[in-house]
């Protein structure tokens, strides 16, 4: 790939009340080693110092720009980022996690030619860190492949979660994806399942590209507080995962997997 000609990748990140990891979320995307970068820090109705944070960041480096956003949730300002982005690659990265060095440049090595690229990813407690991931090799699927892989754990943070993967913006411009704000809980699993209906080429990495701090999950504390709420996203969530296998024409041989989402929604695998 010749680097006088890289393409440009927007890194989204949502901020709310951050300020205990935002310096280490963003000096890990400073770190990178990649040139052309634009990084949208979208500020969701922040109580503490993170605006100041941000503020910094704004001032300091031409690359960096920060937006307000109606403080309505992570789907709203995800959106928001969406509505500025210019990249022709999109990541998005939370503001309590980091980037791995060099994650950027490996995934836009191997994005290239390839409608999406999926990396493994570090689940980190503590100070303790362990490799997740699921195919375990360089490899490049079809739709068909993909599908038959997404199929085996098709609730696996692997192929749910947003942060270790790298999307083009076209295909998200132009058929019009977006974040459903209904979900306190599962929305980028609904980003995705939107996303995957345009996939032709896949990309698989076995690098670890990003670093996932688990806490306490919106979904567990929603389940706990609004439990016939969560029962309604998972049920959407469901009827996601069926509507991309019936447009993929592989939902009447794998309909027993579709349906035992419900009950298993998310991994951390």
């Amino acid at each position: 790939m010749d680097f006088a000609m890289l393409p440009c990748v927007t890194v989204i990140v949502p901020v709310h009340n951050a300020e205990a990891t935002l310096h280490a979320c963003v000096d890990s995307i400073l770190a990178q080693d990649y040139p052309n970068l634009e990084v949208l820090l979208i500020e969701n109705g922040c109580t503490d110092k993170s605006i100041e944070i941000c503020c910094d960041y704004d001032r300091r480096y031409d690359f960096f720009k920060l937006f307000p956003s109606a403080p309505k949730g992570v789907a709203h300002a995800r959106n928001a980022g969406l509505r500025q982005a210019h990249g022709f690659y999109i990541m998005f990265v939370d503001s309590d996690d980091t980037l791995s060095p060099g994650a950027i440049r490996t995934l836009v090595e191997n994005a290239f030619c390839h409608d999406l690229c999926i990396a493994h990813y570090n689940l980190v407690l503590g100070k303790q860190a362990s490799v997740r991931g699921l195919v375990q090799e360089d490899v490049t699927m079809d739709e068909t492949a993909f599908m038959n892989a997404l199929l085996k754990q098709p609730g696996s943070f692997y192929y749910s979660a947003l942060w270790n993967k790298i999307y083009r913006s076209d295909i998200i411009f132009e058929n019009r994806i977006t974040f459903d704000p209904f979900f306190s809980w599962g929305e980028d699993f609904a980003f995705n399942m939107q996303y995957y209906k345009h996939v032709e080429k896949v990309r698989f990495i076995p690098q670890s590209v990003y670093n996932y701090n688990k806490t306490l999950s919106g979904a567990s504390i929603s389940t706990l507080k609004r439990p016939l709420h969560s029962c309604k996203i998972k049920y959407r969530l469901y009827k996601l995962l069926k509507a991309l296998c019936q447009h993929k024409g592989v939902y009447q041989h794998n309909k027993t997997k579709v349906f035992r989402y419900i009950g298993n929604v998310t991994i951390d695998q």
